[in-house]
């Protein structure tokens, strides 16, 4: 972040710089800066930036951050801006009411429901309708391996009934809606292809977080416990990187600072004691 920092002040092109120091999946759509609003900004900085002004790498809750700050937009800017959150708010509120107006026209077989549910999990598919919407109708079989793969068996019970009614809606309208887009053949379009391969990235991220959180509760988090003292001790013998103008920053305004340098550094001799252990050899990728 210091490097960035550098380089970004020195006049270097915010693209470029962001390219070289963020980790690919986490850049957003053409590589663009994140907006944030003034009050946000203001409980961010510890001090008012000027126009073009580049903040110091911003510790949060959420990582570091380097901070520009930009003209204040002009009310024709304003005025586009709330003029495209309206159209999507509209648009929003058309799909949802469309939706809406057609999971109410789903007809639910509750009593297939029930056969289906005290059916064994490992007994053949009994060939029953659940649901139906105009001409699509949501067989025994999507509806048993939905509910089974995704809820206990020990749930199903008759007071869950409304809920697995409300499940068959929400799989019948789904696929309804599915059907009429491949009848339009929308998922050759560009703009859905582009919104798949955006939603297949955020699964892809969303499921290595999934992993990487699992392994960091069971196996990393004792290895990478810090205590009060270790914060205390890191504080009195490194009081120079807490001193700006001559005066000492308190210890409570910097002790999550410290406390996540330590922790970053506890999990990186795990990983290295991890490597030496299994002989693990990591190829750093160059170039794309």
């Amino acid at each position: 972040m210091d490097k960035a920092y550098e380089r970004l002040v020195a006049g270097e092109e915010f693209t470029e710089v962001r390219a070289d120091y963020m980790d690919e999946k986490y850049v957003n759509s053409g590589n663009t800066e994140e907006i944030i609003e003034v009050d946000v900004l203001n409980s961010l900085l510890p001090n008012e930036l000027k126009v073009d002004q580049f903040s110091e790498p911003i510790f949060t809750k959420n990582g570091y951050y380097i901070i520009k700050r930009l003209e204040n937009p002009t009310l024709t800017e304003i005025k586009d801006n709330l003029g495209k959150d309206i159209k999507v708010d509209k648009e929003n509120s058309y799909m949802r009411n469309y939706a809406d107006s057609l999971k109410q026209q789903v007809q639910v077989y509750e009593s297939n429901i029930s056969k289906i549910i005290q059916s064994s999990p490992n007994s053949r598919s009994i060939d029953l309708i659940i649901a139906r919407l105009n001409n699509y109708k949501m067989d025994s079989a999507n509806f048993k391996k939905y509910v089974q793969n995704s809820f206990p068996q020990a749930q199903f019970e008759d007071k869950n009934m409304s809920y697995l009614q409300n499940i068959a809606k929400e799989l019948t309208l789904q696929n309804y809606l599915w059907g009429l887009a491949k009848k339009a053949d929308i998922e050759n379009s560009s703009e859905y292809k582009k919104k798949e391969k955006a939603e297949l990235a955020m699964f892809d991220q969303g499921w290595e977080n999934f992993i990487i959180s699992k392994v960091y509760n069971k196996i990393i988090s004792e290895e990478a416990k810090v205590s009060e003292e270790e914060i205390q001790n890191y504080y009195d013998t490194h009081k120079d990187e807490f001193t700006e103008d001559g005066s000492l920053q308190p210890l409570t305004s910097v002790k999550y600072k410290i406390k996540y340098k330590l922790q970053d550094k506890k999990i990186t001799d795990w990983f290295e004691k991890v490597k030496d252990r299994y002989s693990i050899l990591l190829l750093k990728k160059i170039g794309f």
